[in-house]
């Protein structure tokens, strides 16, 4: 049986919808998926909902955000994690406000050199869901910038250690503590 167990939907860095992945997944002839969203199980009453009328197995995934001896943002995939457990569940909120505040130094940082970017504008921003990412990629593509995940990403690389603080400051749990908590 094919597997693809790192699956990123809307809910997070993916672009596509719960049934845009299970029409791919089910073309592709792939049986067991895990949507293992960016901190967040948002999508799991929607799978668990379409994927048996589609074929397809799945069991509960996420990817989660911690810190690891020197790094401050280590994300690591948990597999079998209750979607339930309160715990976890506290965790993964407070992780994607972290990401949030993430979201606006990224745009303060860029703003310097992209006056299209504004923390004014990112403020007021509602992210597209069918676009992708983190709210801060889909203010980037709103204000004309590539804002894919990817492309961000790589737009960030000349700015990384001024985001260096920024990232130490979000304070995600250790990683010690996040699977424990899992």
């Amino acid at each position: 049986m094919l597997c693809d167990l790192h699956i990123h939907s809307q809910y997070s860095t993916g672009s596509q919808s719960i049934p845009e992945i299970l029409a791919e997944v089910k073309a592709k002839g792939i049986g067991l998926i895990s949507i293992t969203d960016d901190d967040t199980m948002e999508a799991y009453p929607e799978l668990e909902r379409l994927a048996p009328k589609a074929g397809i197995a799945w069991i509960h995934g996420v990817q989660i955000s911690a810190s690891w001896g020197p790094l401050p943002m280590f994300r690591f995939l948990a597999y079998g994690c209750d979607p339930h457990n309160a715990a976890l569940c506290d965790m993964l909120a407070e992780n994607r406000a972290k990401m949030e505040i993430l979201g606006e130094a990224v745009i303060t940082t860029l703003a310097k050199e992209f006056p299209a970017l504004s923390a004014t504008d990112y403020h007021a921003h509602h992210k597209d869901p069918a676009f992708g990412g983190f709210k801060y990629n889909s203010y980037m593509q709103a204000a004309g910038l590539d804002g894919h995940y990817e492309a961000s990403r790589d737009l960030l690389i000349p700015f990384r250690d001024a985001m260096m603080p920024a990232f130490a400051a979000l304070g995600f749990a250790p990683i010690e503590q996040a699977i424990a908590t899992v």
